[in-house]
């Protein structure tokens, strides 16, 4: 799914005369359908473990582990990839499901790259189901789309009573402009779109945030201030939490004024089920620092420690 390694305990088959009989051509142009499903657990000692998975690839999961800094019981896991990215058509979809009192912080190992999808789609999805009592942090890099990407971002949620969740939703265009040195000429090298549905429900299927939009390479680069101006990144992230104090929306705006190389603001969701920020970056590092910064306020006001950044 993301970062772009492969672990020690993957496996290359090199084909063989033996094996070459066998195996069925493989087409360039093929696209990829595949799925993920986890299922995390407690212990009797309150500790989260990852009670069930299934990988299809390019999914590749790691060990699930844990930081001293982190709510207790809660486990991290990174998602990667064993492929360089999404491709034309390519359709990645994963299930993740944490069972009750379950704590877990889901992130990628590095940004996930969506090359040029040829007048097709990528298509990336979560569908991630919370019990009761559970705490879910999913917060993967920025997405980076390459000249020509088309990609769709669907995440759909459905949460249980006095369960919360963290998300992020972000992305950055790679390299929108290209200098023509010998004609001293700008041509716009754009991404196609990116198509961004985020859906959370309650248990009894009552709609509590949808968010959606859809923005154009084209919009992106005419720098209209009223869409993206002269920024080249693009995040948010949504806070659900019934409970959520009034002090914790305070800190967060104070937090982003002193921002100088990202415009953002935060606000209320509705149905008093949390909050939302919006940011626009300069560019994927500026967003990435204050996506982490928006990480660690949030991680202090909600649990009273100072988490530890997680190494990628």
């Amino acid at each position: 799914m993301n970062g772009f390694s492969e672990g020690p305990n993957n496996i290359s088959l090199a084909a063989t005369s033996e094996t070459s009989s066998i195996l069925p051509p493989v087409s360039l142009t093929q696209s990829r359908r595949a799925r993920a499903a986890l299922t995390f657990s407690t212990d009797p000692s309150g500790k989260t473990f990852l009670a069930g998975q299934r990988a299809e690839h390019p999914f590749h999961l790691t060990r699930p582990f844990q930081f001293k800094q982190d709510p207790e019981g809660m486990v991290t896991l990174y998602l990667q990839s064993s492929s360089g990215g999404l491709y034309r058509g390519d359709e990645l979809k994963m299930d993740v499901k944490l069972e009750e009192n379950a704590q877990l912080h889901l992130t990628t190992q590095a940004s996930t790259i969506v090359h040029h999808t040829r007048g097709q789609t990528a298509k990336q999805s979560l569908n991630l189901k919370l019990a009761k009592n559970s705490y879910c942090e999913y917060l993967p890099d920025p997405t980076v789309l390459f000249s020509g990407a088309a990609f769709c971002s669907d995440i759909r949620v459905e949460i249980a009573e006095n369960a919360r969740l963290l998300l992020s939703d972000s992305f950055s265009w790679h390299d929108p402009r290209y200098k023509n040195r010998a004609a001293d000429e700008v041509a716009d090298q754009a991404f196609d779109f990116y198509h961004s549905s985020i859906e959370i429900f309650n248990q009894k299927g009552k709609a509590i945030v949808l968010d959606r939009f859809r923005l154009t390479g084209e919009v992106a680069l005419s720098q209209n201030c009223a869409v993206h101006g002269e920024y080249e990144a693009q995040g948010t992230i949504l806070l659900i939490d019934l409970a959520l104090s009034e002090q914790v929306l305070l800190s967060l705006r104070e937090m982003l004024y002193q921002v100088t190389d990202c415009y953002a603001g935060a606000s209320k969701l509705p149905n008093d089920s949390g909050l939302i920020i919006r940011f626009l970056a300069e560019d994927n590092i500026a967003l990435q620092h204050l996506l982490l910064q928006s990480w660690i306020l949030l991680r202090e006001q909600l649990f009273g420690k100072t988490p530890l950044q997680r190494r990628k």
